[in-house]
């Protein structure tokens, strides 16, 4: 009996630091992101709105303008941050390749919702970057995790030219957020937080890579090989 408060103590002490090691880290460079992927063992997947399979069918070329609610790629869905938008592609919005990511319309300002995007995954994310700019500056942006809205991500300051600037400060010149949770997490929010209906700040983004667990993602030859099966069982209930 008397052993028993030193194994309470024992395994409380173990729990706090297991949680003081599951530790929330944060990159405002891509080089710095991509390599603390690689070293925790983590599979980066990238995401670019290039691949017109998932993609093509939310193009907007000014003055068409193609939307979706949500639309699924590299096991997440993306959607707006708002009932009222939708998720897009558009040149301007490129960093690299064709195309880049935004919403239209951009926010719901009237109901106090600044520019956003919501990304959902299918398998447990350990990471998640991309790069965000914006054609109204100054933008300023918040991440959110797991739908955590009362607890940003802390970037803390990014080094421009020398000088320290609040990571969250979004200009038109494209700047990379990334952030890695070893506990894991299955959805994502980046949303502008400055803007106003009279002052509206809109947010775009691309070049995305997700950190997932190695073990999770399927095997290129076993999709491929269910994707066989699915299309000779259609073929069959078609004869």
């Amino acid at each position: 009996m008397k052993k028993l408060p030193l194994i309470v103590a024992l395994c409380f002490s173990l729990s706090y630091l297991s949680t003081l090691h599951a530790a929330i880290h944060v990159y405002t460079e891509e080089s710095d992101y991509l390599n603390a992927l690689q070293n925790m063992g983590y599979a980066s997947v990238s995401e670019g709105f290039e691949d017109d399979t998932a993609w093509g069918g939310v193009r907007s070329v000014f003055p068409n303008q193609s939307t979706a609610p949500t639309v699924t790629s590299q096991w997440v869905t993306w959607q707006a941050n708002n009932a009222n938008s939708e998720v897009t592609t558009g040149a301007g919005a490129a960093l690299n390749g064709n195309w880049g990511f935004y919403t239209l319309p951009h926010g719901d300002f009237a109901n106090g919702i600044g520019d956003g995007f919501f990304g959902q995954s299918s398998l447990t994310l350990y990471g998640v970057g991309g790069w965000v700019d914006t054609n109204t500056p100054f933008a300023s942006v918040e991440i959110y995790l797991d739908g955590d809205t009362q607890n940003p991500v802390d970037f803390g300051d990014r080094m421009v030219n020398g000088n320290p600037v609040d990571a969250s400060l979004v200009g038109t010149m494209a700047v990379f957020f990334g952030v890695i949770d070893t506990d894991g997490f299955s959805s994502f929010l980046f949303q502008e937080v400055e803007g106003t209906p009279d002052d509206m700040k809109f947010i775009f983004a691309d070049d995305f890579t997700f950190g997932f667990s190695p073990s999770a993602i399927p095997e290129p030859s076993a999709m491929l090989l269910f994707g066989t099966l699915g299309a000779v069982f259609l073929l069959r209930r078609r004869k």
